[in-house]
């Protein structure tokens, strides 16, 4: 019994350092605790209502905001990658990934476009069925760097708004 009860003790403080160390990352990453503490409320939020736990959400967000995503922009995103996720949190690190790397580089580029495609999101499938161009054409305008990230965003937004394939995922 006392062997237990220390390993108890002993995993309630890892958690306790675990819970601080998480506040004081967001803290640094957002530049003020208060910042932190709403945007973890949000993903806690979050996390009760899907299938992804809150270290996945946490880890989604710290990769965002390393890539300079506003702080504004990392729950609608979250929820955005979430739903072409599936639910999956393998899915959602590789989306989060590629698509801060879009954000950052300001276009997509033939890299993330093989991410985006092997988490299961075809962004220029989506952008054609937006703009009716074809994918050839945007396949070349990808080749080019023509291909924005405002571009590549708005194509999960409409993926993941009423009528489209990830909607309400």
């Amino acid at each position: 019994p006392i062997v237990a009860a220390t390993a108890g003790i002993g995993a309630i403080s890892k958690l306790g350092m675990d819970v601080e160390q998480t506040n004081i990352q967001f803290e640094v990453l957002l530049g003020s605790q208060s910042k932190a503490a709403a945007l973890l409320n949000q993903m806690n939020d979050y996390a009760a209502k899907t299938p992804y736990e809150k270290l996945d959400l946490q880890d989604a967000a710290k990769t965002m905001l390393a890539f300079g995503i506003a702080q504004d922009r990392i729950m609608p995103n979250m929820k955005m990658l979430g739903d072409v996720a599936m639910g999956n949190k393998e899915k959602l690190s590789s989306l989060t990934l590629a698509f801060s790397q879009i954000s950052s580089a300001g276009k997509m580029q033939g890299q993330d476009f093989i991410q985006l495609i092997n988490a299961g999101f075809n962004p220029l499938k989506e952008i054609s069925k937006m703009t009716g161009r074809s994918m050839a054409d945007l396949k070349k305008d990808m080749e080019k760097g023509n291909i924005s990230a405002e571009l590549v965003s708005k194509a999960f937004e409409h993926a993941t708004s009423k009528g489209g394939l990830f909607y309400g995922m």
